[in-house]
């Protein structure tokens, strides 16, 4: 993964000056705001606009690699301001990254409903392809998805005790 990671990173930075910024700070720059959050705990990804393609795709697997590294189960995607995922991305998200989020550890992903109607539209098509082991929701408010994922831990803590 590594070295695919930093071959994405150097596309990226060489994509435009936005690309550049991500490459160098995927977790805080104009396209999204990645974060750890200790209420649930979980991963919070904030997209603050559109991604081109090989921004998301960098972004996930991103995501992907933090989740291992902090031992993290839970991914909360603040996607209000995704305004559309064109369909190739749709794809790779729901049959390629979404399996190995998976066996990366991730059990559930909870996300808030995108403003647009195309983000809807990609967002109900990407959940339409949920692998097993993973459980998702989509709620209007953020609050809301986390509340959804600290009951499902709960649940899952009880069920393994």
């Amino acid at each position: 993964m590594d070295r695919r990671w930093e071959q994405m990173k150097a596309a990226v930075a060489a994509e435009s000056y936005e690309g550049k910024l991500v490459s160098e700070s995927v977790a805080d720059n104009p396209v999204c705001r990645l974060l750890i959050d200790p209420s649930v705990p979980c991963l919070l990804l904030h997209w603050r606009k559109d991604a081109t393609s090989l921004q998301l795709r960098f972004i996930l697997e991103s995501v992907i690699m933090i989740l291992q590294a902090e031992a993290l189960q839970y991914l909360i995607g603040d996607d209000g301001h995704i305004l559309r995922i064109g369909p190739d991305d749709q794809s790779w998200i729901a049959k390629d990254w979404m399996p190995r989020a998976v066996s990366a550890g991730l059990h559930a992903a909870a996300s808030t409903v995108p403003f647009s109607h195309l983000g809807k539209f990609a967002l109900e098509s990407i959940h339409a392809g949920v692998p097993a082991g993973l459980a998702v929701g989509s709620f209007e408010h953020l609050e809301h998805a986390k509340r959804w994922l600290r009951d499902r831990r709960l649940r899952e803590q009880d069920k393994a005790s």
